[in-house]
């Protein structure tokens, strides 16, 4: 995860609703899915290729900020422990702290 670099496209992403509430976020630049591996505290963020009905790359952002993984409900968080604070993590249940708030950009 790197500072917000504008117009560059590994940092653009491109939503698709799937049900529930929940979308995918494929990658501009590489056409790949955010994907989240569901330990609690561990850097299991990734991009993989996409797979359709596949509740790790199914994500809901909530009107607090919070971004949830559909596969079991754990919450994307900046790991604050991480050099300059870039990598994420799992957590656990939101508590409305600041490293876990998300937010998307208009187009």
């Amino acid at each position: 995860m790197s500072r917000i670099v504008a117009g560059d496209p590994s940092q653009q992403w491109r939503k698709t609703d799937t049900s529930l509430g929940f979308a995918t976020y494929v990658n501009v630049k590489t056409g790949n899915c955010l994907t989240g591996r569901g330990i609690t505290g561990f850097p299991v963020v990734t991009v993989e290729k996409c797979f359709a009905g596949n509740t790790r790359q199914e994500w809901r952002l909530g009107v607090s900020g919070d971004f949830q993984l559909r596969a079991n409900g754990l919450i994307a968080q900046v790991n604050l422990s991480s050099p300059n604070q870039t990598g994420v993590v799992m957590g656990g249940i939101f508590t409305n702290q600041p490293n876990q708030k998300w937010h998307t950009h208009p187009a």
